[in-house]
C-alpha cells in the first residue's frame, strides 16, 4: 500500500510531543560526483524538522573508510522502498560516520536538506488529475458546509479560484482534537488542513508556487507558520507521486491574527483579494522576505527585539521601494536635499564664480545623497493610498535608538510602542496587498477595523 504516513493522524492527537517516526526502509545508492555505494537504508522524518537518512555499512567497510579519508560530506541519494516505490533526495549532509555501540557498528547518519520525492510507475492515467497538499498549523473556520451521512453538517472548508485553478482548503479529520492539542502545547506541529488543487501533474511547479504563496499569505493572516508539508499527486483517486518537504516549521502559535476568524468568509476573501498583488510585489518590493521578518517580529518574546526586527523590516521595504520607484523612473527624493541647498546658498558668498554647477558638486560631496527611511515609506504610502494615524510619524524618530542601541529609550512605553509599530506595518502591508476588508487593530485591543484608503 502506497501510504508512508501510517501513524500520522494518530500521532497528531496524542498527548505527547511528537516523537521521531521511522517511515521507510529499503535499498538505495549514496552518491557524490565521483563516488557511489549501495546498501540498505532507513529514513526518519517528522513534521517541522529535517529528515534523517541512516545508511548501513559494515564494521570493516572500505567504503566507510574511503568516505572518512576523502572527507566526503555532501551526497545525493536514490533508492527503492520495500514496497517497490522509488525515492530520490538531491542533497544530504553527512553528520556522523557511525559509532560502535556494544560491538555493533552504527550506520552513517545524514541530514536531509532537500525534498524527499517518491513515486510509482505502475499506474494507468485516468485523466482525473489532482494535487493534494497536507498543510501544517493552519487554524481556521470553514465557510462552506459538508453534509454527513447522518443528516448533519459542518463548516469545515472553503473554495477559491486562483489563476484558473479550483482550490479547496479543508480541515483534516479530527481537526478539533488536533487544534486543542496544539493550543495546549501537547504537540508542537501538526497537519491541520488539506489543500486540493484540480490540476494536471505536469503543472505541479506552477501549483506549488501558488500553494506556497497562499501559505505565506495565510501565515500572515493567522499569525502562524503555515507550510505545505506533503505534496501528493492523485490520478483516479490513486496516489502516484509524493513529495515530502523538509523545511523547518516553527511551533504552532495562536492569538496574533491580522484577519479575524469571523465572519467565516473573511479568509477566502483575503486570499482572493491579496494574491494578485502578492504575486506582483513579492519580488519587486520583497514582500516574501518582508513577511518572514514580520513572522520573526511576532514570535519573538522580547518587545525590544521585536521592535528592532520591525525597523529592519521597514529598512528592507524601504530599500526595495527605492529600486521599485527607480525602475518606474520616479525615484524617491531625499526630502532634506532642498533645505541643504538653501543653506549652501546662504553660506556661500554671492559671487559669479560660485555657479549652480559648483553648488551641485558641493551638494553631492557633502550632503547625504540617499533618501531617508521615512522618505521611502512616505512614497509607498502615497502609491498605495495610505495615510498616517495619530502619532505614527513619531515611529521614525525612534528608529535610530532601536537600530543602534537595540532597546527602548527612556520614557518610551514598550507595549504601546511595539503595538503601534505592528499596527503601522500591518496597515502598510495590507494596503500594498490591496485588501479592502476587516482586520484586527493590535494597538486598540484587537478591535475589528476597516482599512481607510486615502483619496
Amino acid at each position: 500500500m502506497f501510504d508512508y504516513l501510517i501513524m500520522e493522524i494518530k500521532r497528531m492527537v496524542t498527548k505527547q510531543t511528537p516523537k521521531k517516526l521511522v517511515m521507510w526502509k529499503g535499498k538505495g545508492k549514496l552518491k557524490t560526483k565521483n563516488f557511489e555505494t549501495e546498501s540498505n537504508f532507513s529514513l526518519e522524518f517528522d513534521i517541522g524538522t529535517q529528515g534523517l537518512l541512516f545508511f548501513e555499512l559494515g564494521m570493516f567497510s572500505k567504503v566507510r573508510h574511503e568516505i572518512k579519508s576523502k572527507k566526503l560530506e555532501e551526497f545525493s541519494f536514490s533508492g527503492e522502498f520495500e514496497d517497490g516505490a522509488k525515492v530520490s533526495i538531491n542533497k544530504l549532509i553527512l553528520i556522523s560516520h557511525g559509532d560502535i555501540i556494544k560491538g555493533i557498528q552504527m550506520p552513517l547518519k545524514l541530514k536531509i536538506f532537500s525534498e524527499i520525492s517518491t513515486s510509482r510507475n505502475d499506474f494507468k492515467s485516468t485523466h482525473d488529475e489532482k494535487i493534494l497538499f497536507k498543510v501544517c498549523n493552519l487554524e481556521f473556520i470553514g465557510c462552506e458546509k459538508t453534509f454527513t451521512s447522518h443528516g448533519g453538517w459542518s463548516l469545515d472548508h472553503f473554495t477559491i479560484n486562483i489563476e484558473g485553478y479550483p482550490i479547496e482548503v479543508r480541515q483534516v479529520k479530527d481537526y478539533d482534537e488536533i487544534e486543542k492539542a496544539l493550543k495546549k502545547r501537547k504537540i508542537l506541529n501538526a497537519v491541520t488542513a488539506h489543500i486540493l488543487v484540480i490540476a494536471k501533474h505536469n503543472d505541479h511547479e506552477n501549483v506549488m508556487r501558488i500553494v506556497n504563496d497562499l501559505c505565506r499569505l495565510m501565515s500572515y493572516a493567522k499569525g502562524n507558520t503555515i507550510n505545505p508539508f506533503i505534496e501528493i499527486h492523485l490520478d483516479g483517486g490513486k496516489v502516484v507521486h509524493k513529495t515530502y518537504r523538509t523545511m523547518r516549521t516553527e511551533p504552532f502559535t495562536s492569538g496574533k491574527p491580522v484577519i479575524p476568524y469571523l465572519p467565516f468568509e473573511l479568509l477566502p476573501k483575503f486570499l482572493e483579494e491579496t494574491y494578485p498583488n502578492y504575486k506582483k510585489y513579492k519580488e519587486t518590493l520583497g514582500l516574501s522576505g518582508i513577511l518572514n521578518y514580520y513572522e520573526l517580529m511576532q514570535i519573538n518574546p522580547f518587545l525590544d527585539v521585536g521592535c528592532v526586527l520591525g525597523y529592519v523590516l521597514l529598512e528592507n521595504l524601504s530599500n526595495n521601494a527605492q529600486n521599485y520607484f527607480k525602475k518606474k523612473k520616479d525615484p524617491v527624493i531625499n526630502s532634506l536635499m532642498k533645505s541643504k541647498i538653501k543653506k549652501l546658498k546662504k553660506i556661500l558668498p554671492k559671487h559669479k564664480v560660485i555657479t549652480e554647477e559648483i553648488i551641485e558638486q558641493l551638494k553631492n560631496e557633502f550632503v547625504y545623497p540617499h533618501p531617508s527611511l521615512q522618505d521611502s515609506i512616505n512614497k509607498l504610502m502615497k502609491e498605495f493610498k495610505m495615510k498616517y494615524e495619530k502619532n505614527e510619524d513619531n515611529l521614525f524618530a525612534l528608529r535610530k535608538e532601536f537600530i543602534h542601541k537595540g532597546t527602548f529609550p527612556e520614557g518610551v512605553p514598550p507595549v504601546e510602542t511595539f503595538n503601534m509599530l505592528v499596527h503601522f506595518i500591518d496597515r502598510l502591508i495590507l494596503h500594498i496587498l490591496g485588501y479592502t476588508g476587516e482586520y484586527l487593530d493590535v494597538s486598540d485591543g484587537y478591535k475589528h477595523k476597516e482599512l481607510e484608503f486615502k483619496s
